[in-house]
């Protein structure tokens, strides 16, 4: 009768050092079970059988361990071989059995290597690197993806994205009261997926069926003084980044995009300039934004982040570990909503108005810098410097006169900057601000 194996003595055997040639140890306990020793003084556990043809078999359950996770122990090793004896039982050999299971597991390291390839986050960049360059808001749509459609989409392989999850994220923008966003998302995506469409990626567009959100109705909301004020109090408040990056718009009539990616290197403070570049201006023109002394004031608050200072609104490190942008436009908004609704609410309360009564219609950051054109317009500044101020350039020089006037209006520009500078902090105030600027009258 052959004996049991006891891990006791598989220790004794392991003392004595390797046999002269290869041996093989019959388990008493579990029928089939052996524990095959090399001259190498490898050692690893085998099942044999009798097929039901009629030959024998044997099948390798995998390599010797005392303790788990480096090989199979005894215990594992007769768990291993009495699934082998069930599956004769069941009329399976357990040889053909073994190499069908490593088939598929084979076949799913494949297919998670493929899938880890195809994941959302790698074709984007993939994308991003190929066609950036293509891409007239790179920066924009990084920004996109990063708070829209990573937290959802960032692991997903791209062949097992809907059309549903597409449309989930959009309405969630549209939901948010950003229909802009949701545009600019929409357009991106389906530019995205008909990239993965042409090179194979995926059969058929995320976008397929879809509708592009509802355009926004065209918009001439501008900020009345009072709510100008409000709006200052309000960002006075929330301080940096959010509330002093919302001021430095309503005073150099920026795009979102262009002064939340504004850069130290950018800035010379000594000569009141910020230096944008064409690579991130709309039109593509780089152009020399004059900043008021209030515009300086706000900035000279500004403590720079990393080493080197790089972006100068920041709500900290990326996701690479460096100074990010700042994002989250519309968390920022709903505060400046809120704290404008309290100073609107305050004053009524001191009018003898109910609080409840105050509403302010609803007002986008765009509408910021139309709010700082129609404040220059206001002072009688002449709509030709109030364009090239905006860094717009489809409005009153045209034709010909368009083509040979390269005139910058610099000087023209900063005395109008200064003007609507002097201009909110009388509205702010209520007292006028010394200056010895002339407003510009056509």
């Amino acid at each position: 009768m052959v004996n049991a194996l006891t891990q006791i003595g598989i220790d004794a055997l392991v003392k004595q050092g390797p046999p002269d040639k290869r041996k093989e140890l019959a388990d008493g306990q579990t029928p089939g079970l052996r524990l095959v020793v090399q001259p190498t003084g490898a050692m690893s556990w085998a099942y044999r059988y009798k097929a039901i043809d009629g030959s024998r078999k044997k099948v390798t359950l995998g390599p010797y361990a005392k303790r788990k996770g480096a090989g199979l122990t005894l215990s594992e090793a007769r768990r291993k071989a009495q699934q082998a004896q069930r599956q004769r039982v069941e009329g399976i050999d357990p040889a053909n059995a073994q190499k069908i299971e490593r088939q598929e597991q084979v076949a799913a390291i494949a297919k998670a290597d493929l899938q880890e390839a195809d994941q959302f986050e790698k074709r984007f960049n993939e994308y991003m690197r190929r066609e950036a360059s293509q891409l007239r808001s790179a920066d924009t749509i990084r920004a996109v993806i990063d708070r829209r459609f990573f937290p959802k989409l960032k692991t997903r392989p791209v062949t097992e994205i809907k059309r549903k999850d597409i449309q989930t994220i959009i309405d969630k923008i549209m939901d948010d009261q950003e229909p802009s966003a949701a545009i600019q998302a929409f357009a991106f995506i389906r530019r995205f997926s008909n990239w993965l469409v042409e090179r194979g990626v995926i059969e058929v567009s995320f976008c397929n069926g879809m509708k592009p959100p509802a355009k926004p109705k065209s918009c001439d909301r501008v900020l009345s003084e009072r709510e100008v004020r409000w709006f200052w109090e309000a960002t006075g408040k929330m301080g940096y980044p959010g509330g002093t990056w919302a001021r430095v718009l309503v005073l150099t009539g920026a795009r979102r995009s262009e002064a939340s990616h504004m850069v130290f290197s950018e800035l010379d403070l000594e000569r009141a300039e910020w230096s944008l570049p064409a690579e991130r201006s709309k039109n593509k023109q780089a152009i020399a934004i004059p900043l008021s002394s209030l515009v300086i004031r706000e900035l000279k608050g500004v403590s720079p982040l990393g080493s080197p200072p790089s972006y100068v609104f920041s709500t900290g490190t990326g996701r690479n570990g460096k100074i990010a942008p700042i994002s989250g436009y519309s968390k920022f908004k709903s505060r400046i909503d809120e704290a404008m609704l309290e100073e609107a609410q305050q004053e009524a309360a001191e009018r003898g108005v109910a609080a409840d009564d105050i509403e302010i219609p609803n007002w986008t950051y765009h509408d910021l810098r139309r709010t700082c054109a129609s404040l220059m317009g206001a002072l009688g500044i002449s709509p030709h410097v109030v364009e090239a101020a905006l860094n717009h350039k489809t409005g009153q020089i045209q034709g010909l006169a368009k083509v040979y006037n390269r005139y910058e209006y610099l000087e023209e520009r900063r005395q109008a900057f200064e003007a609507l500078a002097n201009h909110i902090e009388e509205i702010v105030t209520g007292e006028a601000a010394p200056s010895n600027v002339v407003p510009l009258r056509g």
